[in-house]
């Protein structure tokens, strides 16, 4: 579901568990996703786990890609995980990537009848296509606006990320700019 007034999509799941003997006992995973309004490299999922089971169940998260590679980081005193891999384009050019994301357990414990939230905070910077002799020097400077950028938003207050993309996303609709590109896709 788009949620248009906040600027993130929503998404709902029910899993069943095998030992289930009711549809009550759906364990419901909600996800939010925000790609930041002013911080164009930013976004923002929130996953909300729900068991209303009576039994504690275990949640396994990965983050798996072949074509990437992660390795923990340290600036500062902030710590999170660097990617970087590469993507071909539809014309088979490389572009490279570097994603910083922060730092989760792989698996936790979601106890009877209660609740769970994630909030994972991401940056993600990409290259223009690059020839095979520019591939280190782009690297780098990827890893580098990663690691700048996650410090930053490591220090920041999740709400306040939330809050000023929210913020921006609305004077959108304030300023008739949202409404005009509906608009404009309509007719087209």
């Amino acid at each position: 579901m788009l949620w248009y007034r906040k600027g993130s999509v929503l998404s709902s799941r029910c899993i069943l568990l095998d030992t289930s003997q009711s549809s009550r006992d759906c364990i419901i995973i909600r996800e939010e996703h925000l790609a930041h309004r002013s911080r164009s490299n930013v976004y923002i999922q929130r996953v909300h786990i729900n068991n209303p089971t009576d039994k504690a169940i275990s949640v396994e998260a990965s983050v798996e890609s072949p074509s990437f590679r992660g390795v923990a980081e340290k600036v500062e005193d902030k710590e999170f995980m660097l990617y970087t891999g590469k993507v071909l384009t539809e014309k088979k050019e490389t572009v490279l990537m570097a994603v910083g994301t922060k730092r989760l357990s792989t698996r936790f414990q979601v106890p009877a009848k209660s609740e769970h939230t994630e909030n994972i905070v991401s940056v993600i910077h990409t290259s223009e296509p690059v020839e095979p002799s520019q591939t280190d020097e782009t690297f780098s400077k990827l890893r580098d606006d990663v690691k700048r950028d996650m410090v930053e938003l490591l220090r920041a207050k999740l709400e306040d990320l939330v809050q000023e993309h929210q913020q921006a996303w609305a004077d959108l609709f304030i300023s008739g700019k949202l409404t005009k590109m509906f608009l404009l896709w309509s007719f087209h």
